[in-house]
């Protein structure tokens, strides 16, 4: 069972793992290259993290955002990059870094 950790820096092996990801469906299949880069637009970034015997099997990246909704503001989470390593899809890792 992996162990969920939410850490404030990005693991190297989840960024290797998130760039060699495909994420879309259909024709609408894309990679993140130069995710490193990327990473530092996000203002507060939390990375919640999937592991196990040492290695990295997924996670996803959790950022604060301010959302107008109705005219009122309100706190919320901007989720990116969910990914689980494609040999273990299919074990609920994914459902459990979304829970966490």
């Amino acid at each position: 069972m992996p162990t969920i950790t939410v850490e404030s820096e990005a693991p190297e092996e989840f960024v290797r793992l998130a760039e060699g990801t495909r994420f879309g469906r259909g024709a609408a299949r894309y990679r993140r290259a130069g995710l490193a880069a990327q990473l530092t637009r996000f203002r507060r970034p939390s990375f919640v993290v999937a592991r196990e015997r040492g290695g990295v099997l997924g996670g996803c990246v959790l950022d604060p955002r301010r959302l107008r909704i109705r005219e009122r503001d309100h706190h919320g989470l901007y989720r990116a990059l969910l990914n689980v390593r494609a040999e273990r899809a299919g074990e609920g890792i994914g459902r459990r870094i979304v829970a966490a």
